[in-house]
């Protein structure tokens, strides 16, 4: 299927009058179909091209064919001795739809996030070229078109292909899925989507984004055993501009709970049904949360667990497709029994299918994935940064700490994608708090600073990140099991990046910062400085639950 741009004929004798609203008006006015030998399609008429002498028409999407222009005005069809000289059928009244000429879009980075968030595309964008009427000797491909939108980054050395990437940013304060196009003029028009590019959401809305909103602070932050308490949730996009109704749900994340241990234990695919009793207060523990179900890990031997729920679009028969190295196994908890429903005994990269399952529409099934690992031999990972924004001024995250309290020897930790400090308790003072947090190794090369304040028995810490990196995930709080405490942990300012360093994130480790056009030299010492801080990590998540 090609999805093109506009059509522009001009003929002579067509109607000034396009206006055709109401009953009994429908016939007034131009209208346009393109025929071929098998099929023909409707050109939507853009009123403001349109006068006596010339239509404009904006084509839909069609197959691959060469096609007549067939034109009706007030009505009446044109005789076909008006077309194009008495040659209705000639080139000069055709018009021909071709793949090649179509635009594509084969990635988005992310492809979910809030309102707000930049995402780049990346696919077949033809031209480097927006807004502007100059296009010839600047031309790096010999393309003359235009497109309206920033950042475009033809590939190749010198920019000479007809693929690239561009940037742009989610406006609309629209939650649930969204589809995205651009068009590109003369014999270009709107693109078209691979494939892989859409998903299935619950409610069944086929879409290739999805926005979420973000929840920054729920209060009261505890209740009783039995329910009733009235929590207030505050946060951005949740409004009634949805897909769907607004629910709520306590416990839980959004996405895939990731749990990894290193282990040497599982040496079968019989042994997988061990994952299910492990926890974690075993050696070699660490969890976080994905956006798909699927991960890499930087340990030769490990065993995880993925759990999420599965909402099925509709009712009917489900199968579910695996791959990846070693062995792993999908349970679905169906009517309170947990089902089999997919699994590979070795290494794989085809999918293998398990047996099908019958699912009810809008039901939510408890999915666990268990998987033995092994780390990659060798890898190569590319990196491109060609399209980074300009360097602007940067804005430290400020985030606040409250902890209520009429123990003061309870003790708690602060923690930061998944490293955390000593225990301390709330006489800690701002000094020896902004150390233990500044010696964490995902804040380093950065710093904070902290400033104590104390209202009764609310003691308030505020961290100020010196950095220039931008937003921080928020801490994290874990308390010990005798301690009182009902803790909270705002964004009072979220960060603003500055765009002159670029730092890696894998498997949730930040390594440290490096410029955006540093050398190969210094792009190898990030890297080191990651995997040492990937192993450091690896040791806070062994010991902390042994403490």
């Amino acid at each position: 299927m090609a999805e093109l741009g506009s059509l522009l004929q001009e003929m002579v004798g067509f109607s000034r009058n396009q206006f055709n609203y109401g009953e009994g008006q429908e016939n007034i006015g131009n209208n346009v179909t393109l025929v071929s030998d098998s099929r023909s399609y409707l050109c939507d008429i853009h009123k403001d091209g349109t006068h006596e002498k010339q239509i404009t028409c904006y084509t839909r999407p069609m197959k691959e064919d060469t096609y007549h222009v067939r034109v009706s005005v007030n009505g009446a069809q044109l005789a076909m001795a008006d077309y194009c000289k008495n040659n209705p059928s000639g080139a000069s009244c055709s018009f021909t739809v071709r793949l090649k000429n179509t635009p594509d879009i084969r990635k988005l980075t992310p492809h979910s996030g809030t309102p707000g968030t930049t995402v780049t595309v990346s696919g077949k964008i033809v031209t480097a070229f927006y807004g502007s009427n100059i296009m010839t000797a600047n031309s790096t491909n010999k393309v003359i078109a235009k497109f309206l939108r920033k950042e475009l980054i033809l590939d190749g050395n010198s920019g000479e292909k007809t693929t690239g990437h561009f940037q742009c940013s989610i406006d609309s304060k629209y939650i649930g899925g969204m589809n995205m196009s651009f068009i590109i003029e003369n014999e270009y028009g709107r693109s078209m989507p691979a494939l892989e590019m859409l998903r299935v959401l619950s409610h069944d809305k086929i879409c290739m984004f999805e926005s979420f909103p973000e929840v920054t602070e729920v209060t009261p932050s505890s209740g009783g055993t039995e329910g009733g308490t009235f929590l207030h949730i505050l946060g951005t996009g949740l409004d009634d501009t949805t897909d769907a109704a607004t629910q709520v749900l306590v416990g839980g994340n959004r996405g895939w709970r990731l749990e990894i241990w290193k282990s040497d234990v599982l040496t079968t695919f019989d042994d997988l049904d061990g994952i299910l009793d492990m926890d974690e207060t075993m050696d070699g523990y660490s969890v976080s949360y994905i956006e798909e179900a699927k991960y890499s890990y930087d340990v030769r031997r490990h065993v995880a667990r993925l759990s999420g729920y599965f909402v099925a679009p509709d009712s009917g028969k489900f199968t579910f497709s695996m791959r990846g190295r070693r062995f792993s196994k999908m349970y679905l908890t169906v009517k309170d029994t947990r089902t089999e429903v997919a699994n590979f005994t070795a290494s794989t990269i085809e999918w293998q299918t398990g047996v099908p399952v019958t699912l009810d529409k809008g039901s939510r099934y408890f999915v666990e994935i268990l998987v033995a690992g092994v780390k990659n031999v060798s890898s190569v990972e590319e990196i491109d940064v060609s399209g980074w924004p300009e360097t602007q001024p940067s804005t430290q995250e400020v985030q606040t700490i409250s902890i209520d309290t009429k123990d003061t020897e309870s003790r708690f930790r602060v923690g930061l994608s998944g490293v955390y400090t000593n225990w301390v308790t709330v006489s800690v003072s701002a000094k020896d708090l902004a150390k233990e947090l500044s010696s964490l190794v995902t804040i380093q090369p950065d710093t904070v600073s902290v400033k104590k304040d104390q209202s009764g028995d609310t003691y308030k810490f505020v961290v100020t990140f010196k950095s220039d990196r931008g937003s921080w995930p928020r801490f994290i709080i874990l308390s010990s099991e005798d301690a009182d405490l009902n803790v909270k942990v705002t964004q009072d300012v979220k960060g603003v990046p500055s765009y002159k360093t670029i730092t890696l994130t894998y498997n949730d480790v930040r390594a440290s910062p490096v410029r955006a056009n540093a050398k190969a030299t210094e792009v190898k010492t990030h890297i080191t400085d990651y995997s040492s801080a990937a192993k450091i990590i690896a040791v806070y998540a062994e010991t902390y639950f042994l403490m």
